[in-house]
């Protein structure tokens, strides 16, 4: 990795090179060492005979080995993850020094809770008639009709940027990202430091929005993403639908929702203009015909990476039980005249960032702040919410979506049921569900199919391939028996090859990338987070060398470090950091320098 070191003398050069040679090893003894395809313990660490410890760990997203061992690494004296940590640490402090309480109800008795909804139901007659508990937010890229007297239905924003201003009504979102984020930081800072004070504040936020019947939400997110003239209010749940393993089973089969992604097939302009019907069928003539080559970018040619081992598109697993149907409350029907025209579903994009929740929860384990009440209270939560992704229009119509929506939806399917100990239903989920997926939306050279007609491509795929790494993590870090990212087709369909495809464009300043009007190409953090990742899962070097090319400077404050191999990435060695290590390591670091230069003589 290409670094920075501005010093003048060679014994402060030499030096540095000691250093970084030392994380190098240890990155390299890491990687070796703790990269299995399955991991069959459901806790770290644990005995000779497979038994957790007291105080062990279990984390389904984040590597509960690589955590521990950073832990114990840096109680050594090492220093390379004290900005990370500071970083996380300071982030935990301000969640401990935030006295509101988030939630979706309104009547709260501090002034500063949920002042975000005190109009939305009193003055808005569109706004649904829906329990005080329920989550509720307006869609912020739809916006009012400017060619109707009433403004509805509401309409795709035409602009890019373009938000709807009635949407910042609610906060209920806003709350819900605050309340994910002050779980997970003050999680880990408890984890790292042993601190009650962190325990607490994770504890607290997490009975407040899902276990205090004051304040808790209901399990599903029905009026999330409300669009004004087109969501309609809740029906009596369907049963559970599991796909079977095979690539038809991801067509939509919801013909209603044909003109729900028009913003997406047509040019937006159109989308206004044009008369509802006949906007509808070539929506639908859109969706059906195969995408033409000349909409799909050409990638610039790009060294060859190396071959990935194959397997058949689809691996064969067992087949898990099928989910039970579980009974849900029914809801009241919309009243009349509620929708007019086809219904828009939503979106459940809410929830995407779950397995930070969970794991966050997860690392209470040791502390007497999250009661056993509190834990089978939430398990009760997590379990509704799961049949409600299961059983719901909304939850059914966004797994059959082909796009990254499908990916985010099996990603909370897997992380609630690893949480809730249901390992076989959540293999079946990855097999059935997320293989398939992404073995028919990966093209053979790399082309993700149902992003690339957008007119936020880039975005959208980076996005489409965040949420597979997310699984991939998952089906390694768990009990699954099968490895994401080890899956790739007879044709090379695969993650690390939708990577690939991408890879040159970043490299090249979006180069030959199809742009919509008046948007300019930017590479954006996201994909250089990716290309972190894919060094850590794949090992390659180059995506090492693409993040220096990408980024000015290390990142040393990144706490995606704490979880992955030390020092893998990010890694910023000065004089400060050598002199603080250890002799031993320092000792280590000769040898290993001496065992190198002989190794590169022969």
């Amino acid at each position: 990795m290409r670094r920075s070191l501005a010093s003048s003398s060679s014994s402060s050069r030499s030096n540095n090179v000691l250093s970084i040679l030392l994380l190098r090893i240890l990155f390299f003894l890491n990687f070796s060492f703790n990269h299995p395809i399955q991991v069959s313990a459901l806790r770290y660490p644990t005995d000779s005979s497979g038994q957790p410890l007291p105080n062990s760990i279990q984390t389904f997203y984040i590597s509960p080995r690589n955590l521990w061992e950073n832990r114990d690494l840096d109680s050594t004296g090492l220093k390379e993850l004290h900005p990370a940590l500071n970083r996380i640490l300071k982030l935990a402090d301000v969640a401990s020094a935030d006295p509101t309480v988030y939630t979706v109800v309104v009547s709260q008795t501090s002034a500063t809770t949920n002042a975000k909804n005190t109009t939305a139901g009193a003055t808005d007659p569109l706004v649904p008639p829906k329990d005080p508990h329920d989550f509720y937010s307006l869609a912020p890229n739809w916006v009012r009709n400017p060619i109707t007297a009433t403004g509805l239905p509401y309409i795709p924003a035409r602009t890019d940027g373009e938000t709807n201003p009635e949407a910042l009504v609610s906060s209920d979102a806003e709350y819900l990202r605050h309340m994910v984020d002050d779980t997970w930081y003050a999680a880990l800072a408890y984890f790292w430091t042993g601190e009650d004070r962190y325990a607490e504040v994770a504890a607290r936020r997490v009975r407040q929005w899902f276990v205090d019947d004051a304040t808790k939400m209901n399990p599903n997110f029905e009026y999330a993403n409300w669009v004004k003239g087109r969501s309609v209010a809740p029906e009596v749940p369907l049963a559970p639908v599991m796909a079977p393993a095979a690539p038809a089973a991801l067509r939509r089969t919801v013909p209603s929702r044909v003109d729900d992604d028009v913003d997406v097939l047509l040019p937006l302009g159109a989308a206004v203009k044009e008369n509802r019907k006949r906007l509808r069928r070539q929506a639908a003539a859109a969706a059906a015909a195969p995408t033409p080559a000349s909409a799909m970018p050409t990638a610039p040619v790009a060294p060859a990476a190396p071959r990935v081992p194959t397997v058949p598109a689809v691996p064969s697993v067992p087949t898990a039980p099928a989910v039970p149907s579980v009974p849900a409350a029914p809801f009241s029907p919309a009243p009349p005249g509620w929708n007019t025209i086809s219904p828009y579903y939503g979106s459940l994009a809410n929830l995407w960032d779950i397995h930070r929740l969970l794991d966050g929860i997860s690392l209470l384990h040791s502390s007497s702040h999250l009661t056993p009440t509190d834990r089978t209270a939430f398990n009760s939560w997590a379990a509704s919410y799961l049949t409600w992704l299961q059983t719901s229009t909304h939850g059914q119509h966004e797994t059959n979506l082909t796009d990254y929506r499908g990916v985010y939806h099996d990603l909370q399917q897997i992380s609630l049921l690893l949480f809730l100990a249901r390992p076989d239903e959540a293999a079946h989920v990855v097999a059935a569900h997320t293989v398939p997926r992404m073995t028919t939306q990966i093209g053979p050279d790399g082309k993700i199919i149902a992003e690339l007609v957008k007119p936020n491509a880039w975005e959208s795929a980076v996005t489409y391939i965040q949420g597979l790494f997310v699984i991939g993590h998952m089906t390694r870090n768990a009990p699954i028996y099968l490895d994401l990212f080890g899956v790739a087709t007879t044709d090379g369909r695969s993650i690390r090859k939708a990577i690939e495809f991408l890879l040159p464009y970043a490299l090249t300043s979006g180069s030959g990338w199809p742009l919509a009007p008046n948007k300019t190409f930017e590479v954006g953090n996201n994909f250089i987070e990716l290309l972190k990742e894919a060094y850590v899962v794949y090992g390659d070097q180059r995506y090492l060398a693409a993040v220096a090319a990408l980024q000015p400077e290390p990142e040393v404050w990144n706490p995606f470090k704490l979880w992955t191999p030390y020092a893998a990435f990010d890694v910023r060695v000065d004089n400060g950091a050598r002199a603080s290590l250890p002799p031993v390591w320092k000792v280590a670091t000769l040898v290993a320098l001496i065992v190198g230069s002989l190794w590169v003589s022969f």
